[in-house]
């Protein structure tokens, strides 16, 4: 039937990876990054195409579509709401936030005009601590995103620093994004 909104629920892929130092994976509770000793065994026949598609991208930068940056769309109550929300739970807890951005609001034809209007209206807060709220704003009311979106984490080596971003239809869709490269994904959410 045209105008429901079917329910989507991202779901959380680890994508663990060994180095020197052992395997970091994410924890899919507290999004907290682990070093274990031992590599698990994680079946990736079963990821999704988006998924696959994305770690193409994110292995293969330069195949990337250019990010064509919208206009500002002015934001209502709600995306203000929605974004000071999704803040406020990822301080609290990771898996609370990504349940809770898994919840439909879909105001936003593409997550480049959801991350830009999340920027317009966070502009006077540190962006760089941001991400993975932006990210997960972006999940939550892009239209776009349930069929062609995926929600990168990665850990930059040696400092073990994090990041989010997103991956939409071939597109980095963060236009000010530029440190994304540094960090190899760890987990995704889609």
């Amino acid at each position: 039937m045209a105008g429901l909104i079917q329910p989507f629920f991202m779901k959380f892929y680890p994508l663990s990876f060994q180095a020197d130092c052992g395997v970091f994976e994410l924890d899919s509770l507290t999004g907290a990054l682990l070093i274990q000793k031992k590599m698990r065994v994680a079946c990736r026949d079963h990821f999704p195409q988006k998924l696959i598609d994305g770690l193409d991208h994110c292995n293969h930068p330069y195949t990337l579509k250019q990010t064509q940056i919208p206009p500002v769309i002015s934001s209502g109550i709600f995306e203000a709401w929605a974004s000071s929300t999704i803040i406020r739970l990822y301080s609290w807890n990771f898996r609370i936030a990504q349940l809770y951005a898994s919840l439909p609001a879909r105001r936003f034809d593409t997550a480049i005009e959801a991350i830009v209007s999340f920027r317009s209206m966070n502009h006077s807060r540190s962006q760089d601590e941001l991400c993975m709220p932006r990210a997960l704003f972006a999940a939550k009311t892009s239209r776009a995103f349930p069929e062609k979106g995926v929600v990168f984490i990665g850990v930059f080596l040696p400092s073990r620093n994090m990041h989010a971003w997103v991956i939409e239809n071939g597109t980095l869709v963060d236009p000010q994004d530029r440190i994304w490269l540094n960090f190899r994904p760890v987990a995704a959410l889609c």
